[in-house]
């Protein structure tokens, strides 16, 4: 009688990475952040919008490797880290664009944008008209200038 050895899926002891080990004997990490690394690393970027931030301490705050994060990061939102920041930080742009008494170089700052240049180029890129024109505008919604 011979027995056929089935490679059973295992996890290792680390928080929020779980490595599944495949048919031959490889490991495997999973393709996508689950639902609660994906809140996580949202809540943990939005608390830090403001501030210069590096892929390595995102991926730190969830016990990933900043290539292995990256690349889950992509494949669960659709778009790479840098570009889901850009667009977390337009829209709390939009939101300070919208509000009076604000100068557009302070708003780039209070976004997490270092220099105005910068600020102007992504959020055109990203609305389709530059910060300047956005306040002079009525006030549009950020989802309605560009999808």
């Amino acid at each position: 009688m011979s027995l056929a050895l089935q490679a059973q899926p295992r996890t290792d002891d680390r928080p929020g990475q779980h490595i599944s080990i495949g048919p031959h004997g490889i490991a495997q990490l999973p393709s996508v952040l689950s639902p609660h690394q994906q809140k996580k690393a949202c809540d943990y970027i939005h608390q830090h919008l403001p501030e210069r931030m590096a892929l390595k301490e995102i991926a730190g705050h969830l016990n990933l490797s900043s290539s292995h994060f990256s690349r889950v990061f992509k494949n669960s939102l659709g778009i790479s880290v840098g570009e889901w920041i850009h667009h977390q930080r337009v829209s709390m742009a939009v939101s300070l664009l919208n509000s009076e008494g604000k100068n557009i170089s302070d708003i780039a700052s209070e976004c997490g944008f270092f220099d105005q240049s910068h600020f102007h180029r992504v959020f055109k890129k990203i609305t389709g008209v530059t910060p300047g024109r956005w306040k002079r505008s009525s006030h549009a919604t950020f989802s309605e200038v560009k999808t």
